[in-house]
């Protein structure tokens, strides 16, 4: 598919900064609360699936965006095949050592992480994820004030394969957790981005049924290439629209590792 570019904010670093990162999208179709999921059409009236509009808002970001599929999802792997989108297949209970295998394959310095409940996912915020990681010689960074699903990670190379003593089994689930236990180890970094300036925000991400038919709204009424400035205007003038996924809690690990990504 094709898709515009998305205005980004000026750029703080330049773009050559990003030759050594690669975005990696987690993502599987055997979701529990919303099998399929990443396959949905999106929009709805459409043929261009989720999966696709995430990549097509990435690829605009960086050179290398690859979706990391588990060794046992043949529908999805077989589909990213079809469409042409890369994919690096890993272990499917440890998505950690999945992106430790795809960081070591696609030789990267700096690492971001998005996942396949994401559409709403923001290029600009994603580039400006890349500048800041690398202005500020962070370990790990993020911006934390933007809406559920907007936002991404990034990390480093070095501190995806710094192991702690402390290991639990949620590390190989939650990718970056074992850094942000350890602020004492890493330096982390979370900020505020200007783009969004509200108290409150809506909810999305695609994680239960309520969830789809809210971005799937916002994709019929704005169209494939919204920006952040319009789901703000939207937000404030009509605020019901996104009401009805609002009391859905998202299933964090802890209180403490709450970031809005």
């Amino acid at each position: 598919m094709e898709i515009s570019r998305f205005p980004a904010y000026p750029a703080m670093n330049g773009t050559h900064l990003m030759a050594k990162t690669g975005i990696f999208i987690q993502a599987r179709t055997t979701s529990s609360r919303l099998p399929g999921k990443v396959l949905l059409p999106l929009p709805s009236s459409g043929k261009v699936t989720l999966i696709e509009q995430i990549y097509a808002r990435l690829i605009q970001v960086c050179g290398t965006v690859v979706v990391l599929a588990p060794f046992e999802d043949d529908k999805l792997i077989k589909y990213l095949s079809k469409i042409k989108i890369p994919c690096f297949p890993g272990p499917l209970e440890d998505v950690r050592e999945r992106y430790r295998l795809a960081a070591s394959y696609y030789n990267v310095d700096y690492i971001v992480r998005a996942t396949g409940d994401n559409p709403c996912v923001d290029p600009a915020a994603a580039l400006n994820t890349i500048e800041r990681i690398n202005q500020t010689k962070a370990d790990l960074f993020s911006f934390s004030n933007l809406p559920l699903g907007c936002a991404v990670e990034a990390f480093t190379k070095a501190a995806l394969f710094c192991d702690t003593e402390d290991f639990v089994p949620e590390y190989k689930e939650h990718v970056s957790l074992h850094i942000k236990h350890h602020p004492e180890k890493f330096h982390i970094i979370h900020e505020k981005h200007p783009s969004w300036t509200k108290d409150h925000s809506p909810r999305l991400t695609v994680d239960e049924e309520p969830d789809y038919h809210v971005v799937n709204s916002l994709f019929l009424r704005l169209g494939n290439n919204f920006t952040m400035k319009e789901i703000a205007g939207l937000y404030e003038e009509e605020p019901e629209f996104f009401q009805s996924n609002a009391g859905i809690v998202h299933n964090y690990y802890r209180k403490e590792d709450i970031i809005k990504q």
